[in-house]
């Protein structure tokens, strides 16, 4: 295989990886990071618009702390509300938010008995 088909078919295969594994965040605008651990009881909450108005749909992630591994994943219901259940008690998380229209979100978050009773997610629309 000579230099030039060897660039061809790396720049095939370049092209179905992006394909295959496309996910919502390529197609988002800005990425939103909060740097402030919320600590909260559960890992459930509501992601609302701008205005405070609900999202339905929104695809809520639990990831690792590289947000390059996705632990478990849940969608908000039509009144913008989420629960990921399987959170511990002084256990860390880092959520991810991605709703179209949105900036993508990051959050990392402490599951703590003396926190928040829920997360509010506040997402800003997509540039």
């Amino acid at each position: 295989m000579g230099p030039f088909n060897r660039y061809r078919f790396a720049c095939l295969v370049a092209l179905c990886g992006l394909l295959l594994f496309e996910r919502p965040i390529l197609s988002q605008g800005n990425m939103i990071v909060e740097m402030e651990p919320a600590t909260v009881r559960h890992l459930a909450g509501i992601v609302t618009d701008p205005t405070g108005a609900a999202i339905s749909q929104a695809t809520v992630e639990d990831c690792d702390s590289t947000f390059g591994t996705i632990m478990a994943v849940g969608k908000t219901d039509r009144k913008g509300r989420f629960s990921l259940p399987q959170a511990k008690p002084g256990t860390h998380h880092y959520l991810q938010v991605i709703s179209r229209g949105f900036n993508l979100t990051r959050i990392p978050v402490i599951i703590d008995r003396s926190g928040k009773n829920e997360l509010r997610i506040r997402l800003t629309l997509g540039t």
